[in-house]
């Protein structure tokens, strides 16, 4: 872990910020944290923030919940312990009828192209290589964000919401955001060319992929996508077997590797060739790590995506360096 200065707070996420080249943040002068928080085991309700944010309660790790309805109310529980004076943004699709909401903490909610919501963004776009979008529920126009896609416009809104409402000005969150480079593995550019786009992205579940592959499509519509995508965990592929099938199919090929076990056993029965007999694509077949850089240069290729939260980012500098020549 680095010891970084970042001007006004300190940080801890799950990925390696590409602004700092590091996962933490420690700047003594300061009595903030911004933490991203875990519901994998739980772990999150150990947090008592001040300020939270919930972009998603997708049914996941149902190895630890057993059920999406265990999951949704621990993140219920996760929101109630925001505290006294603080602010709760959600995510106008989730439902948080159940929560038990503190007058004293403020409930803002945001969403994309979403009229019920108090935040709304609208009109994410590519602009001379730039990518923007708007945020007109409260007169702000043409946001520029460093990383593009529609699913990073919406988390961007949100943050924007947050900082806007304890008071941080408009000129230092637009300068932030033009800034902003991403966290590595998270619509990742590895080859942006004329001729070939190379993406790494950790998206592991079916939500994840069908926003990245959708993001992808609205960047990129007149060109071929294909996905390199190891399934993570034997549970995970079983419980959203047709959910994988579904969003993989979005691609116009597939490359699928085997599953990555991680913790798990095999489980009898779920395997690759599994997932890929549910997916209704034409082009797609297994493939494997030290198969795929052959694979891929069989054939042309327009648009490449590596996916998955596995070992798969061993592949991605053999992969880069085959194009890069």
């Amino acid at each position: 872990v680095l010891n970084l200065t970042a001007e006004g707070c300190n940080a801890f996420i799950g990925g390696i910020s590409s602004n700092y080249n590091s996962n933490c943040l420690i700047n003594p002068s300061s009595n903030r944290v911004v933490v991203e928080a875990d519901e994998f085991d739980r772990s999150f309700l150990q947090l008592r923030p001040t300020y939270t944010i919930v972009t998603s309660m997708d049914a996941d790790h149902l190895d630890i919940y057993g059920d999406g309805s265990r999951l949704a109310s621990s993140f219920l529980e996760f929101m109630g312990l925001t505290k006294d004076g603080g602010v709760l943004v959600v995510n106008s699709l989730l439902n948080i009828s159940g929560l038990k909401h503190d007058q004293e903490v403020k409930l803002l909610t945001y969403g994309m192209e979403d009229p019920t919501a108090e935040w709304i963004a609208s009109n994410p776009r590519y602009e001379n290589g730039k990518f923007f979008f708007d945020i007109p529920s409260h007169n702000y126009e043409k946001i520029e964000f460093g990383v593009p896609g529609t699913h990073n416009a919406e988390n961007a809104l949100a943050v924007f919401a947050l900082c806007t409402t304890i008071g941080v000005s408009e000129e230092i969150l637009r300068k932030a955001f033009r800034s902003y480079k991403g966290v590595r593995r998270r619509f990742d550019f590895k080859i942006r060319r004329d001729d070939l786009v190379l993406i790494d992205d950790y998206a592991h579940h079916p939500t994840e992929l069908r926003a990245l592959i959708s993001s992808v499509r609205s960047l990129y519509p007149y060109r071929r996508i294909t996905t390199v995508f190891q399934p993570h965990l034997f549970s995970r592929t079983r419980d959203f077997m047709e959910g994988f099938a579904d969003s993989l199919a979005l691609s116009d090929e597939l490359f699928l590797l085997d599953i990555y076990p991680a913790r798990e056993e095999p489980i009898p029965g779920i395997t690759s060739q599994t997932l890929l007999d549910r997916i209704q694509l034409t082009n797609k077949a297994l493939s494997s790590k030290s198969d795929i850089v052959r694979d891929l240069k069989s054939a042309p290729r327009d648009i490449i995506l590596i996916v998955g939260a596995g070992d798969i980012d061993t592949c991605v500098e053999p992969i880069t360096q085959a194009y890069s020549v």
